[in-house]
């Protein structure tokens, strides 16, 4: 078979529910899928545990693992793909370097659209 090789590195998910952190790589392209809170630093209602934690405080307590180009300084991730809209799956977006583009699912970009007073209905 010809053609660019996808390898695929999954850097948190695979041991547990939640935190999902997934590579797709080529020789030319990078691509996250997810960047998850696991689900040590969550509460019982799925909200982060820490909210105000610093990139530092994460990385050295071993909650983000420093991978280049995501969380640090390092080789270009061409985007970050987000499956669906929990802290599970994009707890930790916001830790990311910001020129990376995220892109979320139809699902997700739908969900957005919805006005915060409705979501916020219980």
């Amino acid at each position: 078979m010809d053609g660019p090789m996808l390898i695929i590195k999954v850097h948190r998910g695979a041991q547990e529910i939640g935190g999902n952190c997934i590579e797709l790589k080529t020789t030319t392209s990078r691509l996250i899928l997810d960047v998850g809170m696991p689900p040590t630093e969550m509460s019982d209602d799925g909200a982060p545990r820490n909210p105000r934690s610093s990139l530092d405080d994460l990385i050295q307590r071993g909650v983000i693992e420093p991978i280049p180009g995501l969380f640090v300084q390092g080789p270009k991730i061409d985007g970050i793909l987000l499956s669906h809209a929990h802290v599970g799956h994009a707890g930790l977006i916001e830790y990311t370097l910001p020129d990376i583009t995220v892109q979320p699912s139809a699902w997700v970009a739908a969900l957005s659209s919805i006005p915060r007073r409705l979501m916020s209905c219980t």
